[in-house]
């Protein structure tokens, strides 16, 4: 038994930009030496559905983090030095049971009350799924590297350890384990499937698929120190990361066309927000979470709904669909026709074509 929609929402969430690929495994828990029967790398949501069903009575597992686009096709498991992305992490909640026990449903309503009430406020923002006997939290967080950034793993499970402190008369009182869940190729259970032992329960993904970066909790977990040295380059870096959206959108407001689409309230169709989007992924190159991003911050639509809009630019990066028939930018003349642009710039966007839109000159003209 599988649910679809569970599959489809992680995958939603998941985020995958143009260079990267999502791993799938099928493990098989009755075999006596464990191991990874099968490896995948997927970039849609119904090739993940679709490999769900062909192993449906397995151990299905996907990795948390994106793996290289270099490892579409490939059969084997990536490791942890090719990883060169960390987008999200998981903090895993489980009463405390014995192996293949199914924890009772009255004791998982307590640790729900305490994840919603305690947990989920500690961390900050956080995709909340149900693993089966126990609850994830799915945290997004900017992209990291791991090649420069070398004690994100130590500095994660310092913050874990502060955690399990600060919130220890709750986690005693409800007999809870917060594992270590830091490495770079650490896998979760696709959400919609189930563990492959008697009476397991269907895991389930629980609220909406928009990205929202937890910053606070990722300027906390850097700020850390390791060994008494503080790398305070690296909130830096990341501050710098979250500010590319907000250059993005500097940049945009210099084209009228294309602001108009962004802050029309009462467009009843989606076809000039199309033509946004494109401008988006092939003029400033913006990968697609980048593009959920700018649009969830700074659109001004009536009708604006996060699910159809997130589906809408997925469409944009999945081969085959409508949107990638034509994989470019409209030409000025087309949004002149539409009766968008209104041809009275002193200097087209268009014409900066040949610049970087994120370089310091564009920027500060913006």
């Amino acid at each position: 038994m599988l649910n679809e929609g569970s599959i489809a929402k992680f995958f939603d969430w998941f985020g995958l930009q143009d260079d990267e690929v999502m791993q799938l495994n099928a493990y098989d828990l009755t075999r006596e030496k464990k191991q990874y029967a099968i490896t995948r790398y997927v970039r849609a949501a119904d090739e993940v559905i679709g490999f769900c069903w062909q192993y449906e009575d397995m151990t299905l597992m996907a990795g948390l983090n994106p793996r290289p686009i270099e490892f579409l096709n490939k059969t084997k498991d990536a490791r942890e030095e090719d990883i060169s992305r960390i987008r999200h992490i998981l903090f895993d909640i489980e009463p405390i049971h014995g192996k293949d026990e199914i924890v009772d449903r009255s004791i998982l309503k307590q640790v729900y009350r305490f994840v919603q009430n305690k947990l989920k406020p500690y961390i900050g923002p956080s995709k909340l799924c149900f693993s089966g006997n126990g609850f994830h939290l799915l945290v997004d967080i900017p992209k990291i590297d791991p090649a420069k950034h070398t004690q994100f793993k130590q500095k994660a499970e310092k913050f874990r350890l502060k955690m399990l402190k600060d919130l220890k008369s709750d986690i005693e009182r409800y007999k809870l384990r917060i594992d270590p869940t830091f490495d770079h190729i650490r896998r979760v259970k696709i959400y919609g499937t189930k563990k492959q032992i008697p009476d397991s329960r269907l895991s389930m993904w629980l609220e909406g698929t928009d990205k929202v970066l937890n910053m606070p909790l990722t300027k906390k977990i850097l700020s850390i120190k390791i060994d008494g040295k503080a790398d305070p380059k690296t909130v830096d870096t990341i501050s710098i990361t979250t500010d590319n959206i907000e250059k993005a959108y500097s940049f945009l407001k210099r084209c009228p066309a294309y602001y108009q689409i962004l802050k029309e309230a009462t467009s009843k169709q989606w076809q000039d927000r199309e033509f946004l989007v494109k401008f988006l992924k092939y003029f400033m190159k913006l990968g697609k979470v980048d593009i959920k991003q700018l649009v969830a911050r700074h659109n001004a639509w009536g009708n604006f709904d996060p699910k159809i809009t997130g589906q809408k630019i997925d469409a944009h990066f999945t081969d085959g669909t409508y949107a990638t028939k034509v994989k470019k930018y409209v030409l000025k003349p087309t949004l002149i026709k539409f009766g968008l642009c209104p041809d009275n710039c002193k200097k087209c966007i268009y014409e900066l074509e040949r610049y970087n839109w994120n370089s310091k000159a564009n920027i500060a003209h913006a």
